[in-house]
């Protein structure tokens, strides 16, 4: 992830826009890959892109979407997400584990683990 995912990540979090919005930004962007190809195409004007994303995106998000599509930044809206989602777990207190396992745990292996965690 580059430092200017981070920072633009750090921006729409400290917008405010709701996890909602963002979380429906998402879904959007996942029911095709040629999205992100055209809002960040140098052969697409950017008056397109503004009326596409007008259409598309929520209120909420469209001004944050044109900001990245005017500095060709769209191609990063995946880690952009991610570094949403890490501030706000640091704003709640939240941290995230990967477990990884040759078998999987039991029910009472699961159970101590996520004691554990808990912690």
């Amino acid at each position: 992830m580059t430092q200017t995912a981070n920072n633009y990540g750090k921006v729409l979090y400290n917008l405010g826009i709701s996890r909602e919005i963002v979380e429906e930004t998402k879904r959007i962007f996942s029911l095709t890959t040629e999205l992100p190809k055209v809002l960040d195409s140098p052969v697409v004007t950017l008056k397109e892109k503004e009326r596409l994303i007008d259409v598309i995106f929520p209120e909420e998000i469209r001004n944050f979407l044109k900001v990245l599509c005017d500095y060709g930044s769209v191609n990063q809206i995946a880690d952009i997400f991610i570094a949403y989602e890490s501030c706000v777990d640091a704003k709640s207190g939240t941290l995230r584990a990967t477990l990884y396992y040759v078998t999987p745990p039991t029910d009472s292996q699961l159970a101590q683990i996520k004691k554990y965690l808990v912690r």
